[in-house]
């Protein structure tokens, strides 16, 4: 049986989510997805594009540990909602969606992977913005492992 991942603990730290992502791209997870830059020296951590059926598109990633530090750097003003188009996490929790909407923004739970959307679980919406998709590397490694099993 193939290994998904060779990562064998939870993530603690957003270096470790960034690895498994890169992994599962590595693995052609994501065979629509075209790296253009990555490196923690520029604002955002992943500039890339993705093709679908009609057209390519431009795209920013920001990998984070938890949703949570992904809204404060928002608060904060270290990052624009509208820049920003995935956000990539180890799991997006049900903690995690009450305190997103805590803050004020709406969810809206996926209840299959979303294939169009790099696999995202769910979006969160600030109304005023586009919607940020939410990228659950273990909800990825949990759909790939019971693909091994069929």
């Amino acid at each position: 049986m193939d290994k998904i991942t060779h990562f064998n603990y939870v993530p603690n730290q957003k270096g470790t989510v960034s690895g498994m992502f890169f992994e599962l791209l590595g693995k052609e997870t994501f065979p629509n997805l075209r790296i253009l830059q990555h490196g923690y020296s520029n604002i955002y951590d992943l500039y890339a594009q993705i093709k679908t059926t009609k057209k390519t598109d431009d795209i920013i990633l920001e990998f984070k540990l938890h949703v949570k530090d992904f809204i404060q750097d928002i608060v904060k003003g270290t990052k624009k909602w509208s820049d920003v188009n995935y956000l990539v996490v180890f799991d997006f929790t049900a903690t995690d969606e009450q305190y997103v909407m805590e803050q004020g923004f709406s969810v809206a739970k996926e209840e299959n992977l979303l294939d169009d959307h790099l696999f995202a679980c769910a979006s969160i919406d600030s109304q005023a913005n586009e919607p940020i998709y939410i990228i659950s590397i273990k909800d990825i490694l949990n759909r790939n492992t019971a693909k091994l099993r069929k």
